[in-house]
C-alpha cells in the first residue's frame, strides 16, 4: 500500500529528473480516478431514488475539484512532514481514524447537539461533505457561504501544502 510522504521512493528521485511534487500527486490523483469510479457506479442509485437530483449534477465537478486540490494540498503536506519526521506516518493513521468520525459522513450536521457543532465546523472536510449532500442527497445547491469556504479552504491547504513542500525539498533525496 503506498502511503503518503511514502520514504521509500526516495530512490525514484535520484535516478530519473522528475518534479518531485509528481510522486505525493500522482498517489492522490490515481485514488481520485478509484473514487470517480465508484461515484459513476453509485450515481444511478442515487438518479433512480430521487430524479431531482439530475440537474445538481452539473455542480459536482465543482465539488470534486474542490475536494481534490484539497487533498493534494495536504497530501504535500504530510508528505514532507513525513520524510523529516517518520513518526507522522504512524500517527497519520490514528489520526486518520480520530478526523474520520468528526466528519459528518454517516450522520448529518443537525444530528450534532448544538454545544458541539463547532467541533464539526472547525473540520475542513465537514464543508465538502456538506456539498455532496445538498446535491446527491438533498438536490438543491449549497449556500454560497458553504461553497466559499470549501473554496478558500482548498486555495489555502494548497498553499501551505506547497509552501512546506518546498521548505522541506532539499531533504527529500538526503533522508531514506
Amino acid at each position: 500500500m503506498y502511503k503518503v510522504g511514502r520514504v521509500n521512493n526516495a530512490h525514484l528521485l535520484n535516478q530519473f529528473t522528475i518534479p518531485v511534487e509528481v510522486l505525493p500527486i500522482s498517489s492522490v490523483l490515481a485514488n481520485f480516478i478509484n473514487f470517480l469510479f465508484g461515484l459513476v457506479a453509485m450515481l444511478p442509485v442515487f438518479i433512480f431514488f430521487n430524479i431531482q437530483v439530475l440537474p445538481f449534477l452539473l455542480l459536482l465537478p465543482l465539488a470534486l475539484f474542490l475536494h481534490l486540490i484539497f487533498t493534494i494540498g495536504l497530501s504535500l503536506f504530510l508528505s514532507s512532514l513525513n520524510v523529516n519526521f517518520r513518526d507522522v506516518t504512524h500517527l497519520l493513521g490514528v489520526g486518520l481514524m480520530f478526523w474520520f468520525w468528526l466528519t459528518p459522513i454517516f450522520y448529518s450536521l443537525d444530528m450534532v447537539p448544538e454545544p458541539f457543532r463547532w467541533l464539526c465546523r472547525l473540520n475542513p472536510l465537514t464543508y465538502y461533505i456538506i456539498i455532496y449532500r445538498d446535491i446527491l442527497f438533498e438536490a438543491r445547491i449549497s449556500n454560497l457561504s458553504v461553497i466559499a469556504i470549501a473554496f478558500l479552504l482548498a486555495i489555502v491547504m494548497l498553499f501551505i501544502g506547497y509552501i512546506f513542500f518546498i521548505k522541506f525539498e532539499p531533504s527529500f533525496t538526503k533522508r531514506r
